[in-house]
């Protein structure tokens, strides 16, 4: 365990089995340059025994329950990565910053809700794709996936880690949004249609949030940022929320898109100009997170193998 984090020292203290300090030259002790105190020694009688001789019937076993303790750890790690950056953090959420300037168009009550829900729709698709995209390509260009490879962390746990951080950014997000909808455009929503609404919405962007994780994986990451951005105009189109005079078979496509499912349930959830097939957008949906999981572990294999 190393670190240069004084925040750390404490609870590292209590893992750690000996401290190493590297002292300046203009301040070398007697001992040297470089010292050593042994500590907590008590604690690891393993340490007293031969290599060879070591009992490994006592060392933990892979469970369940420890994968559920190191997925917490690591969730936890991305919490306080998010805090100790919290530019990014604020550039984030300052997306909501959208919803006051609705009332300048005139939007306001029920008018309004249409044009909110779609533009949750678009924040949400920036947080996971866009956001989280970039932040795994910044993570590769500074070869910290590199680091973690060389650790115990299985891949499967370090992927749910990054999407269940990126679904927290867009429940706080979306709490926001409807918290500034109701209180600058008057929207009124019942507080069981206003669950089922940010229920669908986080639900539903649970597959396009495997998506990022899997194109962070795949593009340079030097490219990755315009990409990314560009990926967000061709979204709203891929929706069908923008008619475009493009031939029929292109609408059809669009139909099959995972995209226009999404669009669909979060329309069923406000009941506005859906067209009644909610399983078949669940179902597609849930093939659409099956999907993409395949293409993320395979990009994060490629990706090793590079």
């Amino acid at each position: 365990m190393v670190t240069n984090n004084k925040s750390d020292w404490d609870k590292l203290s209590t893992l750690a089995t000996r401290h190493v300090t590297v002292h300046k030259i203009t301040e070398i002790p007697p001992e040297g340059q470089l010292t050593q105190e042994l500590i907590n020694l008590e604690d690891n009688a393993l340490l007293d025994q031969p290599e060879n001789t070591i009992n490994t019937n006592n060392l933990p076993e892979t469970s369940s329950q420890n994968i559920q303790r190191i997925f917490q750890q690591q969730f936890w790690f991305e919490i306080l990565q998010l805090l100790r950056t919290p530019v990014f953090l604020i550039a984030t959420l300052a997306l909501v910053g959208f919803v006051p300037l609705l009332k300048l168009q005139g939007l306001k009550g029920e008018g309004a809700t249409e044009t909110v829900v779609y533009l949750s729709g678009i924040i949400l698709f920036t947080i996971v794709i866009d956001r989280l995209g970039k932040r795994i390509a910044v993570e590769r260009l500074e070869k910290w996936l590199k680091l973690l490879r060389a650790t115990p962390l299985p891949p499967a746990v370090y992927m749910a880690a990054k999407i269940a951080t990126s679904l927290l950014i867009c429940t706080v997000s979306l709490l926001l949004i409807f918290g500034l909808g109701s209180w600058q455009l008057e929207m009124r929503m019942g507080l069981t249609e206003g669950l089922a609404l940010i229920l669908s919405l986080i639900l539903g962007i649970i597959p396009f949030a495997i998506l990022g994780l899997a194109l962070g994986y795949l593009l340079n990451p030097k490219s990755a940022d315009s990409i990314l951005s560009l990926s967000l105009i061709v979204i709203p189109v891929a929706c069908g929320s923008i008619p475009l005079p493009v031939p029929q078979i292109v609408q059809d496509l669009i139909a099959f898109s995972p995209f226009y499912h999404f669009r669909q349930l979060i329309l069923s959830a406000v009941n506005l100009n859906h067209d009644n097939h909610l399983i078949l957008h669940l179902l597609w949906l849930l093939w659409a997170c099956g999907a993409f999981g395949l293409l993320a572990a395979w990009s994060y294999q490629r990706d090793r193998t590079v």
